[in-house]
């Protein structure tokens, strides 16, 4: 690659900049409050531009960066109008797509995510070696196949995974306590409250499984709950807002933040070393998500074949919120020995696309 190949856009964020600089600290959109999770370390003005970003994450060419900054504009915008009318986006709108995009390209593009498809590439490469054959065993040398630009590769699935999610709906969280939401830098928090307890096989917080809530602020006042409207009753059954008072919310809510973090969590200047400290430590009681766990499983009838099961621990924080609850149809929901429960709605989908064929989504 020549000089003149190499992008002028040499720190590129994976968490956009128009999303931290809604927790600027007093307005200014250079300075950010942070707190990082390994160090135990509080900043009250940290340079907001040299967050959650590397150097050419994306790639040297700057094709990737260019186009997520395209997408970053039409995001921006929907969230500075959500935030402005303090109103969530209609169901099946044209803003609740981008809404959706938003939430799908954010996560996809974490290294938590990148480091997510590199340890699922070493468990299937480790259980090659251990029981593949020895042309196999030969093929690999024991090596995971390199990427190109892992920062980029998970991208590539966007298209296919935001179409699941139309089914879901999405609410506003307006927070009337002193306590402001934080943000992280993996800020797109899955959570399962209804299989959290359960027995299960694999990952219960797939974009594409019963149940599935998604939580992200939005600013230090703002959040956003997505969830499978089948399993939750969130909030009134018509109001789109869900006003909350209890500071205990949004002590749960940061906790998620916390807990999802690459490295780091954010805020404005309500953020306090003291309270980002207590929250930490209670936060230590649970397990941190998003470690690769692998398992194999029999195949039924074939006693000398197996899957090879590849998913991340979860968030679970045995989540209690006052404005979430289970619904009659979770509670007449019955458990089998599926390892997995996906969604209708988003199983149609998925294999549609995959098949190559046009998707339905709910719009009259």
């Amino acid at each position: 690659m020549t000089d003149q190949q190499v992008t002028e856009k040499r720190n590129q964020h994976y968490v956009p900049r128009f999303h931290l600089k809604r927790f600027c600290v007093d307005g200014n959109e250079r300075v950010i409050r942070l707190f990082n999770v390994r160090s135990q370390k509080f900043v009250a003005s940290a340079n907001l531009y040299n967050q959650a970003s590397h150097d050419y994450y994306y790639g040297r060419d700057g094709f990737v960066e260019d186009q997520l900054q395209i997408m970053e504009e039409i995001f921006a915008g929907m969230l500075n109008r959500i935030v402005a009318s303090s109103q969530p986006p209609k169901h099946n709108s044209e803003e609740f797509e981008n809404l959706m995009s938003f939430l799908v390209v954010t996560d996809l593009r974490n290294p938590i995510s990148r480091d997510s498809m590199l340890g699922s590439m070493k468990a299937v490469t480790d259980l090659l070696m251990k029981d593949g054959t020895d042309e196999i065993k030969a093929a690999f040398k024991g090596q995971t196949p390199e990427l190109s630009n892992p920062g980029a590769f998970q991208l590539q699935y966007a298209n296919k995974v935001i179409p699941t999610l139309f089914d879901l709906h999405v609410k506003l969280i307006d927070n009337k306590t002193s306590v402001p939401f934080i943000l992280s830098d993996n800020p797109v928090a899955k959570y399962n409250q209804f299989f959290e307890d359960k027995p299960k096989h694999t990952s219960s917080s797939g974009y594409g499984h019963e149940g599935l809530q998604i939580f992200v602020p939005l600013t230090p006042r703002y959040s956003v709950i997505v969830y499978d409207s089948r399993m939750y009753y969130v909030g009134s059954r018509k109001g789109k807002i869900v006003t909350i008072s209890n500071p205990e919310d949004v002590h749960q809510l940061n906790t998620l933040q916390l807990l999802n973090s690459y490295h780091n969590v954010f805020g404005n200047e309500a953020l306090t070393e003291s309270y980002i400290l207590d929250l930490n430590k209670r936060s230590q009681k649970f397990e941190k998500p998003n470690r690769p766990t692998s398992k194999l499983f029999p195949v039924e009838g074939k006693p000398l074949e197996k899957i090879l099961m590849v998913s991340d621990s979860e968030l679970r924080t045995e989540l209690t919120l006052s404005f979430t609850f289970l619904s009659t149809y979770a509670s007449r929901f019955t458990l089998t020995d599926k390892a997995i429960y996906p969604r209708e709605y988003s199983l149609k989908v998925y294999q549609a696309i995959e098949n190559g064929q046009k998707y339905r989504t709910n719009k009259k």
